[in-house]
């Protein structure tokens, strides 16, 4: 796969795409609590041929499921499932919760709550962490996902403390730097990503103070 500078033209949706998202779905916009945009197309980092992902919540008896068509990612959660997952702090979650108006199909105040806990959020954080970086390095080369799934390990905490920060994600681009400077890199051997970035991810997770409240 080439990587390109990002079209930030691709980052905002728009009413067409809502009908299509409904349409995907198959529901009527009166089931739905909360739409939005997630992924590489709010952090920057898209390409022209990136998937377009999305988190659907709805206010029916649905089950929580993941689908998947024509390069369209679209999360799906009933009302208790998302709170749950804002409730435990998902960093996932708050990305969803959290997101740039123009990132919002449909929002429907005041169907969730959200408080702070900087003991959840830094567990979380850290479990995300360690299980994307894990999952990059394992094998003895880096393939594109893997590269990217050490990014994630890095950009997951780089979120999760401006939570604690500021009490918000505001800067959904903070990590854009990093994204570039790994998938760009045309080494593909794990030993030397892990001693390149390992020592990177846990001083940025050793900066994640324990013991205390957002």
């Amino acid at each position: 796969m080439s990587l390109d500078c990002p079209d930030l033209s691709l980052k905002y949706p728009t009413p067409a795409d809502y009908q299509r998202l409904l349409g995907l779905v198959g529901v009527k916009d009166e089931d739905v609590l909360l739409a939005v945009r997630v992924g590489s197309r709010v952090y920057g980092t898209a390409q022209p041929d990136s998937d377009e992902d999305f988190m659907v919540v709805l206010s029916g008896d649905v089950k929580d499921d993941l689908l998947i068509r024509d390069k369209v990612n679209v999360t799906l959660r009933t009302k208790a499932g998302f709170q749950s997952s804002l409730d435990k702090q998902n960093v996932f979650a708050l990305e969803c919760y959290m997101v740039d108006f123009n990132n919002i199909f449909k929002r429907t105040p005041p169907a969730f709550n959200w408080k702070g806990d900087w003991g959840k959020l830094r567990l979380e954080a850290l479990e995300k962490s360690q299980s994307d970086y894990a999952k990059a390095v394992r094998g003895p080369l880096m393939d594109y996902k893997a590269k990217k799934r050490l990014w994630h390990s890095l950009r997951v905490p780089m979120f999760a403390k401006q939570v604690y920060q500021d009490g918000w994600i505001r800067d959904f681009t903070e990590a854009n730097e990093l994204y570039w400077e790994i998938m760009t890199d045309p080494s593909d051997a794990a030993e030397y990503y892990a001693n390149v970035w390992g020592a990177q991810r846990l001083t940025l997770i050793d900066s994640m103070a324990p013991s205390k409240g957002v």
